[in-house]
């Protein structure tokens, strides 16, 4: 309660916030001077206030985060985004999947990773998800990936499935190049690319006549955590 009543405070706020999150629990007065704060789009630390609630697990919170996705400051829209994937806010899907068409990279890259940690009860974002690999940016193509991979489902890898295609040639091109100069390094090539890209190259790994790469190197091909 004593740090609560510093919350709102312009000097000593940030410290509060950082002390009741660290501190953990779920102590009423807490949260809901967070929250208060959390609501607020002219609060100076409204970022730190979602981050604070995300730490504390404040499920109740969540209507608080979706509302500051449309925060004018970028930073605060980033904190919004992370902390309901932090949450894994299921009901914040609609809400997520708008702020892939955010006016910033940034923020655009947070709501996906956010939509990567909801997982499978995300689907209703496959579409959204699938146009994201076609972004200018590689940040945000590398986020719908990831997010096209946690949610699953037969319409996100066929996306992904496609998205791999495009870099076929490329891949094998570099295979055969890493496996000519240094064959100890193509595990580290595979490493290094999304799943369905290591899966199309995975025929010809297998097919290496070299058993210290064929072997190491056909697991990496298939594994999600490569």
């Amino acid at each position: 309660p004593a740090l609560a009543r510093h919350v709102a405070d312009a000097t000593s706020g940030p410290n509060a916030m950082q002390a009741i999150a660290k501190i953990g629990g779920d102590d009423a007065a807490s949260i809901a001077a967070l929250r208060r704060v959390a609501a607020s789009p002219n609060a100076p630390h409204r970022a730190l206030a979602l981050a604070a609630l995300a730490e504390l697990g404040a499920l109740s919170s969540v209507p608080d985060m979706v509302a500051a996705l449309s925060d004018t400051r970028v930073d605060t829209r980033i904190l919004a985004a992370q902390s309901l994937g932090r949450l894994r806010a299921v009901e914040s899907v609609p809400a997520l999947t708008a702020r892939l068409q955010d006016a910033e990279p940034q923020v655009r890259t947070a709501a996906a990773d956010a939509l990567a940690s909801i997982g499978p009860s995300a689907r209703a974002a496959t579409q959204a998800l699938a146009r994201q690999l076609d972004a200018a940016d590689e940040r945000q193509r590398n986020a719908a990936r990831r997010a096209l991979a946690a949610i699953g489902g037969t319409e996100a890898e066929a996306a992904l499935r496609t998205d791999a295609q495009r870099f076929a040639e490329a891949d094998l091109a570099q295979f055969r190049a890493v496996r000519a100069s240094d064959a100890r390094k193509v595990a580290d090539l595979l490493r290094e690319l999304p799943l369905e890209r290591r899966r199309l190259l995975a025929p010809t790994v297998a097919l290496d006549t070299d058993f210290d790469v064929a072997l190491p190197c056909a697991g990496i091909a298939f594994t999600h955590d490569a």
